[in-house]
């Protein structure tokens, strides 16, 4: 067969992966543009000179603090793309790939304890990366609950993001 070739699945790895980039690139696009620089000049007298003094930080910008950008990018486009078809594709293919192993044990009549090991090690993946995603799944369920709250106070309204929250002046 033609797909049996080592050049065949390169190519197809390589596709694969580049389509994975091109994804995880175009999702995190909007990103970029929830912060923005600011330069703060301050003037620093000393016996005989002034100093200026110039301090790069950044703040939250407008599009961070959008209610429908917060609502449907941060909370639900981010939830479905980064958590439910992950997890889903991870139970499907490997359910695919479990019954593929059990189709191959019956039609050959043996058991390759290889196999089954790999199987293993697939359903151990996904337990992991359920494990390890339970706190971000329970924090974004709780913004689900708590974001009409935090859009209603639009004067002081700062996102709860750790990397937001940090004082500027510290940067």
């Amino acid at each position: 067969r033609e797909s049996a070739r080592p050049g065949n699945a390169r190519q197809r790895v390589l596709k694969y992966v580049f389509c994975v980039i091109f994804l995880s690139c175009a999702v995190n696009i909007p990103r970029f543009f929830e912060f923005k620089f600011v330069t703060k000049t301050f003037f620093s007298t000393s016996d005989n000179s002034t100093e200026t003094l110039k301090r790069i930080s950044f703040a939250v910008a407008e599009l961070r603090r959008d209610p429908d950008y917060i609502r449907f990018y941060i909370n639900w486009f981010r939830f479905i793309t980064t958590c439910l078809i992950p997890f889903f594709s991870l139970i499907f293919f490997n359910f695919r790939i479990f019954k593929g192993i059990k189709f191959t044990h019956k039609k050959a009549r043996n058991s390759v304890k290889s196999e089954i090991n790999l199987a293993f090690i697939l359903m151990c993946i996904v337990m992991v990366f359920l494990f390890c995603n339970i706190p971000r799944i329970l924090l974004n369920c709780y913004d689900f609950i708590v974001i009409d709250d935090h859009i209603r106070c639009t004067t002081r309204f700062i996102p709860h993001l750790a990397f937001s929250a940090w004082p500027a002046s510290t940067i």
